[in-house]
């Protein structure tokens, strides 16, 4: 005969890092086309390519960042519910 085990487990919802982090990337980008069509002073092409990639790497980094506390935010608001596993 099967023991009945019950477990108590946590039910929650968990955002996507990876779509924080393309999403934070594409608005650092659009960033610093902003930033560069400001800055009327500046031409060159090479001023423009470290724009972006500071840019879209800061913009990543912050959409880490709030999907962590995202994450944290919804691990508070999670239900726990029992369930039997069998052996």
């Amino acid at each position: 005969m099967a023991k009945k085990k019950t477990l108590d487990l946590n039910i929650r919802k968990a955002p996507k890092f990876l779509a924080f982090l393309i999403s934070g990337s594409v608005l650092g980008v659009i960033v610093a086309v902003v930033l560069y069509s400001l800055a009327t002073k500046t031409t060159g092409a090479s001023i423009f390519g470290y724009l972006i990639i500071f840019c879209a790497g800061l913009g990543a980094g912050l959409g880490c960042v709030l999907a962590v506390v995202l994450d944290r935010v919804l691990r508070t608001k999670s239900k726990v519910v029992k369930a039997e596993v069998s052996r």
